[in-house]
């Protein structure tokens, strides 16, 4: 399972070893701009993350709050949520070198829970009240939105398997494809597919 697309190299050299691989998507998720709860922001541009996590915009009152730094939090850069938001906000930019990098959903949220100046980014199911979630161009992240397509910051959840799965994985992308599986998606924060 992966939470990014696979890269035409990782296909390829896998093709190499004989390996054709087929990569299916069972769920849409959206990263969520997140703030501690004292923070007065509500909502975001994608320009703006796109300049706070690029180094351009360092203090909360280039965004209309306090006259305070901001602490920016990322993932590190072996995260699938990490490389998404790179391509989905940053345009493929590279991120501050002032970024605090986490290695896990957890130390993010609590991170940002615990800091007033923060900002980080989080998959909607990991998103809790310790956290504010930020609007992004004015449209709330909610199963509704990332359903239609409207909210701007959204990723495909990939299992990959074989493009000719043996008779067990075929069973296994089936149950995949069931109700069962479409509610604990649901439930875990994801749009199911």
């Amino acid at each position: 399972m992966s939470s990014r697309e696979m890269k035409d190299s990782e296909l390829a050299k896998a093709k190499e070893k004989g390996v054709q691989l087929q990569p299916v998507a069972i769920a849409t998720d959206a990263i969520l701009p997140i703030v501690n709860p004292a923070n007065s922001a509500a909502n975001i541009s994608k320009a703006q993350l796109k300049g706070i996590y690029t180094g351009e915009i360092i203090n909360w009152k280039d965004l209309g709050g306090e006259d305070t730094p901001i602490v920016v939090v990322s993932r590190d850069s072996s995260s699938g949520t990490y490389e998404a938001w790179g391509e989905l906000v940053l345009d493929k930019a590279r991120v501050t070198a002032r970024a605090l990098l986490q290695p896990s959903s957890g130390a993010v949220l609590q991170f940002v829970s615990k800091n007033r100046q923060a900002i980080g980014y989080e998959s909607f199911g990991y998103v809790n009240d310790k956290v504010k979630a930020l609007l992004v161009d004015n449209i709330v992240g909610n199963p509704e939105t990332i359903d239609n397509g409207t909210f701007p910051i959204t990723r495909k959840l990939w299992i990959i398997t074989t493009d000719n799965p043996d008779a067990e994985v075929a069973a296994f992308l089936e149950f995949l494809n069931s109700q069962e599986v479409k509610d604990i998606i649901a439930a875990c924060g994801a749009v199911p597919i």
